[in-house]
């Protein structure tokens, strides 16, 4: 999946409301709209920056092990730190992943092999049974995350995200025309608020996800 957002039209979006909330052809209501909505995404913003940089450290992580995982005579030979890479990884997913979820880029695919091939190392007889006990453990867990990145609740979590992304970039583009602008100001600080009210929901619906 790929939820990546348009950080930058966002951005951008901010930068114009605060310009236009000290713009004399404004009225001053229109021009405090413009500066609580500016002030509010301005947060967002930043929220999902930081959310972003999570997902992408977990993305990586992911990556790093699949390719880890698939290598069995260096799992063979490294599998106490591979456990405990596992182990790591599993931490970091059960901390971030409900809260970066929507950013993340991994392909299904790479998490699936890593949920099969701990499987796979859990019943294989070259390991200590100890160590079968713990890829069984780690594989169960994956399972369980792989799910939640399936199932319907996030997925209409992601429809709401591509709707917000959609909104972002429809506004950012409306706000390129100065003229047209002002001419609508009231309707774009209408749909501006709606925007707001539409990202602030989101990541209310993110954090409220759990297995």
């Amino acid at each position: 999946m790929d939820m990546t957002c348009d950080i930058s039209a966002l951005d951008n979006i901010i930068d114009v409301c605060s310009g236009l909330s000290n713009d004399k052809r404004l009225t001053a209501e229109q021009k405090k709209d413009l500066e609580t909505h500016g002030s509010s995404l301005k947060k967002t913003s930043a929220y999902i920056k930081e959310k972003l940089k999570v997902a992408e450290d977990i993305d990586i992580a992911i990556k790093k092990m699949n390719e880890t995982l698939a290598h069995e005579e260096e799992v063979i030979v490294n599998v106490s730190a591979v456990i405990e890479n596992l182990r790591v990884l599993i931490k970091l997913l059960d901390y971030q992943l409900f809260k970066a979820a929507l950013f993340i880029a991994s392909d299904i695919a790479a998490f699936t092999l890593i949920v099969n091939k701990c499987l796979d190392y859990s019943m294989d007889g070259r390991f200590k049974a100890a160590q079968r006990a713990e890829f069984l453990a780690c594989g169960k867990r994956f399972r369980e995350l792989l799910l939640f990145l399936v199932s319907p609740k996030f997925e209409q979590a992601t429809s709401s995200f591509e709707k917000a992304n959609a909104d972002i970039r429809k506004i950012s583009n409306a706000l390129a025309d100065e003229a047209a602008l002002l001419n609508n100001i009231s309707s774009t600080i209408a749909n501006i608020a709606r925007m707001v009210k539409t990202l602030d929901d989101l990541i209310k619906l993110v954090g409220s996800l759990r297995i």
